[in-house]
């Protein structure tokens, strides 16, 4: 995400479907919301800023396999 004329001083948070940024600078403001795909991993989000861009990076979950049981008949 470019953020040109904005320090550090931003606030990013990460729900299961949606990311949120806003910037706290008193000289520009943001504020993004961006929808997230369904195999995102918020627990991992890792996020750097240089340059005027902030990247944020996620894993992707872990495929877990469906778990079933076997229903006897009686």
């Amino acid at each position: 995400m470019e953020m040109p004329g904005v320090n550090q001083s931003h606030k990013i948070n990460a729900f299961d479907d949606s990311l949120e940024v806003s910037s706290t600078d008193p000289k520009r403001k943001y504020n993004k919301t961006i929808d997230l795909p369904k195999d995102v991993d918020v627990d991992t989000a890792k996020s750097k800023f240089n340059n005027d861009i902030l990247e944020i990076l996620f894993n992707k979950k872990k495929e877990t396999t469906p778990k079933g049981k076997e229903i006897k008949i009686n």
